[in-house]
């Protein structure tokens, strides 16, 4: 289980089954940013993860991206959630 810290809570719409498949999808976009962008500048991290966001059909708020590149760009875990 990951660390509380660690929770990027996004909005997403749908039925239960659609939202927790929105929500996979998200956490695999992080994911996989995260594999090859830990570390990088947040700037960077962060146009990856709109390019990934977009091309899988999501669309977190700036505020929810802007968390998870922060954290990717300090090299912390991502654990996306339903908010």
């Amino acid at each position: 289980m990951a660390d509380a810290d660690d929770r990027v809570e996004i909005d997403v719409e749908g039925s239960g089954e659609e939202q927790a498949a929105k929500v996979e999808s998200a956490q695999d976009v992080a994911d996989r940013v995260r594999s090859w962008q830990a570390g990088a500048p947040v700037d960077t991290v962060r146009e990856e993860l709109e390019r990934a966001f977009a091309k899988a059909g999501l669309s977190p708020d700036a505020a929810e991206i802007e968390q998870m590149a922060q954290r990717i760009s300090d090299e912390q875990g991502v654990d996306v959630e339903q908010g």
